[in-house]
């Protein structure tokens, strides 16, 4: 007879925000030993706390006491928590890139001097570079990244300072998001750390909408629009997109499956700053 094995039960771990209010807690990291999140306890905004399975700590307090510092999820890059955050002085919001290095919170860079911040978003390790969205003020959402000494813009994939959000995943050795410009629309995108792919899966200004990207099965799949109205799954093998068999009907009356559309990498041009 074998024995059985223990039941696991849900339980509240801890209770940090005394309030009636929710302590809200997100961006859950684990790095070695303690498992990194934000949350509030009611008498602070949203910080960075921790635990070490027995304590909860709280690691920061960029904006002081009660005002909201907007932490957003960490990310572990060269031994170091990053993560987007507002540390103002005189409530306003300031959204910028900063890091935690086991001891102090820190401003990595200022990449819109002022009170509006450029909101990096997006945080993920890459090929040795801290990757993710930001703006500047002058040439909208866009691709940037650090090394650990300096924060540079990748790219300006959408000329202008017309807002445009980002979305990445890694795969492949390639670092996959979706972006918009005014050509292509909101497309699926590839980056191999010197030169940018895109895949106009809906041709032309239209959007395909990419999101959704998971790994499955030795591939990848994402899910798209197409132009007659179907949202469907496309795969990807690192190489280019391919039809995959499992398609979603926009509106009812379109019940029948159908084969989705190939895409593949229709351009290449290397990525500057």
């Amino acid at each position: 007879m074998q024995a059985q094995q223990p039941r696991e039960f849900v339980r509240l771990a801890a209770d940090f925000n005394l309030t009636p209010a929710n302590g809200n807690p997100g961006g859950l990291l684990v790095s070695g030993d303690k498992l990194y999140f934000v949350a509030t306890d009611g008498t602070h905004g949203t910080e960075l706390w921790q635990s070490d399975g027995t304590n909860i700590t709280r690691l920061t307090d960029l904006s002081y006491g009660s005002v909201n510092s907007f932490i957003g999820p960490p990310v572990e890059f060269n031994g170091e928590l990053y993560f987007r955050g507002s540390g103002t002085t005189n409530g306003t919001i300031n959204l910028e890139l900063w890091k935690y290095d086991g001891v102090n919170a820190s401003l990595v860079a200022d990449i819109r001097p002022g009170s509006a911040g450029s909101n990096p978003s997006g945080l993920k390790v890459y090929n040795g570079a801290l990757y993710f969205a930001a703006s500047d003020g002058a040439t909208g959402t866009e691709l940037w990244a650090y090394d650990g000494f300096s924060v540079y813009q990748v790219a300006d994939i959408n000329p202008g300072p017309a807002v445009r959000t980002v979305r990445f995943n890694v795969y492949s050795g390639l670092l996959c998001f979706a972006a918009s410009n005014n050509i292509n629309g909101t497309e699926f995108y590839t980056f191999d750390g010197f030169n940018w792919g895109v895949s106009d899966i809906n041709f032309g200004s239209a959007n395909s909408n990419p999101s959704g990207f998971t790994e499955f099965n030795g591939g990848a799949v994402l899910s798209s629009n197409r132009a007659d109205g179907w949202r469907g799954a496309l795969g990807f093998n690192g190489f280019g997109l391919y039809r995959r068999r499992t398609s979603v009907p926009a509106r009812r009356d379109q019940a029948r499956p159908i084969w989705l559309s190939i895409a593949g990498i229709s351009t290449s041009q290397p990525m500057t700053g």
